[in-house]
């Protein structure tokens, strides 16, 4: 096997384990975020106005999450 192979192997070694722990912390993500929304909705203490924030602010997140992966 020569040294270009090897090096190919690797970085597509490394590139699988870097979607595999993404794709393992959006799913992290998704959850907590249902669960936080679930709080939202039960949460009438809270203005609405903030209510308003946080979910812009989620959105953004995950926005942002996306355009780091590509």
């Amino acid at each position: 096997m020569d040294n270009k192979e090897m090096v190919k192997q690797a970085i597509d070694f490394h590139k699988q384990s870097f979607e595999n722990c993404f794709s393992m912390m959006v799913t992290i993500q998704g959850q907590a975020e249902n669960m936080f929304n679930s709080y939202l909705n039960q949460a009438n203490w809270m203005p609405p106005d903030l209510k308003k924030t946080m979910e812009d602010f989620t959105a953004t997140y995950k926005k942002s999450c996306e355009e780091y992966k590509k």
